[in-house]
């Protein structure tokens, strides 16, 4: 009796596995949850909510900071605003008296005010320190006070164009005497210094009118400043 092909066929298949056997083999392999990385997590949140907090903060107080400046300053505008005005006078420590600083050249290298009772105008000065024995120059420039106009003598430098020179040389050393009078004119003489006056040899202007008035002006500077009684510590 001959086998049956269907039996013979049953037995020879091949045996597969099922995709699913039983129980949880696809999970058993499951990695474990990383608790490291979940804190590190966790700390790289609290630094960033903190520097998202610092931030606010310091926006927060620099406004603060500005609104404060500005209302300091407000309150400056608001004083100097109300501040009265300043006249123009000062107290003359030699007489503790008010005067009118319009009145005076102040030197401020020579510690000195020379009182030109307002008859001068538009002055200027140019300073020429050279040495202790080649001596300290001042060089003045300006006009008569009663001179409405502006004349051609004042449009030039006050070093190159001056009107009237003052020179100061130690006392003592000998320069300060000057009997040749190349030094100039003696005005006065203090425990330090002696002090001298010298104008120009010619005049600067070409109009005639400007060159009377060239003239009259060093007159009135010659008087002004001979005069030592106009001379007093600043």
């Amino acid at each position: 009796m001959q086998p049956n092909a269907n039996s013979n066929m049953m037995n020879n298949a091949p045996q597969t596995t099922p995709i699913n056997p039983g129980g949880d083999i696809v999970f058993n392999n499951k990695p474990k949850k990383n608790k490291g990385m979940v804190t590190g997590l966790i700390i790289l949140a609290m630094l960033a909510t903190g520097g998202i907090a610092f931030g606010v903060w310091a926006y927060l107080d620099g406004n603060q900071k500005t609104a404060n400046l500005n209302n300091q300053i407000s309150d400056l505008k608001s004083q100097l605003a109300n501040q009265p005005e300043i006249d123009e006078t000062v107290i003359d420590v030699d007489t503790d008296s008010e005067v009118n600083t319009s009145d005076y050249i102040y030197i401020g290298e020579w510690g000195l005010k020379i009182n030109t009772n307002e008859q001068l105008k538009n002055i200027s000065y140019y300073f020429d320190y050279r040495s202790e024995t080649e001596g300290e120059y001042l060089y003045i420039n300006g006009v008569k006070s009663d001179v409405e106009s502006i004349p051609s003598f004042l449009n030039t430098s006050t070093k190159e164009n001056w009107l009237a020179c003052l020179s100061r040389y130690p006392t003592g050393t000998g320069i300060s005497a000057d009997p040749s009078g190349s030094l100039g004119e003696l005005v006065f003489s203090d425990d330090n210094y002696s002090y001298y006056y010298g104008h120009p040899q010619s005049t600067y202007s070409s109009d005639q009118n400007d060159i009377d008035l060239e003239i009259q002006t060093v007159e009135l500077m010659k008087q002004l400043f001979t005069n030592k009684d106009n001379y007093s510590r600043i």
